[in-house]
């Protein structure tokens, strides 16, 4: 067994993947709920989930965190949400610099459908195989570049299907029906994008769950909860029962 297989079993040691996303500033700034980031680590960390999802200049700036959890860090970013400009993404954080941080894997973000499909993807396929020679995960976010694609279960097989053929180890993509489309054509772990904050969050779950999804990535859904332990535990029993 090789590093990189060591930390792939690490992350999936319970048989799926809770991660809390708390990378949104990187696009929006000052995310509702994520107003005191460090005040947000500090007690996600001490709660059921099996690692948290951050970009490098707050992971530089924390004094400590749980040896126990997981540390993914973001290595690519695009434009923020003054512009809007969400598709050319850059990979801009090394795998040194990761290693240096503490990262146990690491996410790059894939927008396929635009005009410049090839420079993102080239992106993504360049960080996927650097930190792989360091042993280091890759999780591969696959988004449409097309908001209207975002519930489509074709469009998000297919993507999804291409950051695995690139190399990437895990997929990290949005939720749609039929779902089971999506896991069954991609080779490697697919894990849920939490998306936006609803009522529906249980049902997308449970059906993601059921159809071969192995965690969930959760951001707003989370950080914006209330009775965030409340909400975990209803979020591992999910995929518990599976």
């Amino acid at each position: 067994m090789n590093g990189l297989e060591r930390r792939l079993d690490r992350m999936f040691s319970r048989g799926s993947l809770i991660v809390a996303a708390a990378d949104h500033g990187q696009f929006a700034g000052v995310p509702l709920g994520l107003e005191d980031i460090g005040r947000y680590i500090s007690e996600i960390e001490t709660l059921d989930i099996d690692g948290i999802l951050l970009n490098p200049g707050v992971v530089s700036r924390i004094a400590s965190f749980n040896a126990n959890k997981l540390l993914i860090i973001r290595v690519t970013h695009a434009g923020s949400a003054l512009s809007g400009d969400i598709g050319n993404t850059k990979y801009f954080l090394d795998p040194e610099q990761a290693l240096r941080l503490g990262a146990d894997a690491v996410i790059v973000m894939g927008i396929v459908g635009q005009e410049r499909d090839s420079d993102a993807l080239h992106a993504l396929s360049k960080a996927v195989w650097d930190y792989q020679r360091y042993g280091i995960p890759v999780i591969a976010e696959m988004l449409p570049y097309r908001k209207e694609d975002y519930s489509s279960p074709e469009v998000i097989a297919n993507i999804s299907r291409i950051g695995a053929e690139l190399g990437a180890n895990v997929i990290k993509t949005m939720m749609t029906a039929n779902y089971g489309e999506v896991v069954r054509s991609c080779p490697v772990p697919v894990i849920i994008a939490g998306g936006e904050k609803n009522r529906d969050f249980f049902v997308s779950l449970e059906d993601a769950a059921k159809a071969g999804a192995k965690g969930a990535a959760i951001g707003r859904n989370l950080f914006q909860e209330k009775d965030r332990t409340g909400f975990l535990k209803k979020v591992r029993e999910v995929f518990a029962s599976r």
